[in-house]
């Protein structure tokens, strides 16, 4: 697995759980099964043109947000600073 790849999944993870998504709701934005979610988060299989779409509409993000490289702390200073926005 290349970097871009673990990134990317990381990613999907973290934004994610800041828009509050279960594995439930987020397979239903996907389109798929919960189980073939949840097999992907296993397996983090290389990502398409097209799934990066996906993906991006589900969790309503720009792609370059899915392959920015955050720190934990860079994070939760967006995180934060978003939450202030609101």
């Amino acid at each position: 697995m290349d970097d871009y790849n673990e990134i990317f999944w990381d990613n999907v993870i973290r934004w994610q759980k800041y828009r509050g998504y279960t594995n439930k709701v987020m397979s239903e934005k996907l389109g798929i099964t919960l189980p073939s979610y949840n097999n992907i988060r296993v397996t983090r299989p290389g990502i398409s043109t097209k799934k990066l779409n996906r993906y991006t509409y589900a969790l309503n993000c720009e792609p370059a947000d899915l392959f920015d490289e955050w720190t934990d702390e860079e994070w939760e200073k967006f995180v934060k600073r978003e939450k202030e926005a609101e």
